[in-house]
């Protein structure tokens, strides 16, 4: 599975959203930035991704409600 591909699974499995990633927006080495070493490598990937509108959310267990919002429409938490 790539990391593209795991990412669009977790997102279906938190969200109920199906999506897909566009592109690789960041990648990130834990190591490189001053934590203390680890006997394995941390890797941070962020992908800009799409949700797939033809198909309907479905609620998991991890979420209680599941939403897409602009920035300007931003609920509080």
């Amino acid at each position: 599975m790539t990391p593209a591909e795991a990412t669009a699974r977790e997102v279906r499995e938190d969200s109920g959203y199906c999506m897909r990633a566009i592109r690789l927006v960041s990648f990130c080495d834990r190591d490189r930035h001053g934590h203390p070493l680890l006997p394995y490598d941390v890797y941070k990937l962020n992908f800009l991704c799409e949700i797939l509108l033809n198909e309907e959310p479905v609620l998991r267990v991890d979420a209680v409600e599941v939403g897409v919002f602009g920035e300007e429409k931003l609920p509080s938490l």
